[in-house]
């Protein structure tokens, strides 16, 4: 499952900058979820794990995004 990252009211949240980007869930844990951030060039491309609140996202099928 992805999630549309929609707002952001906390400018020191990681996910700030990522209005309008999608981003991969990982797990539902109540008020926000588990995600697999973008990958970091300057970490050769590392992909780190992170939450965002589910008040800042909208949720999307994989299938949606195929349209």
């Amino acid at each position: 499952m992805k999630a549309l990252v929609i707002g952001c009211a906390d400018t020191r949240k990681w996910y700030a900058n990522k209005v309008g980007q999608v981003v991969d869930i990982l797990q539902d844990l109540g008020n926000e979820y588990k995600v697999l951030q973008d990958p970091d060039p300057t970490m050769s491309n590392h992909r780190f794990i992170n939450f965002i609140l589910k008040t800042d996202t909208f949720l999307i099928n994989d299938s949606d995004q195929n349209d």
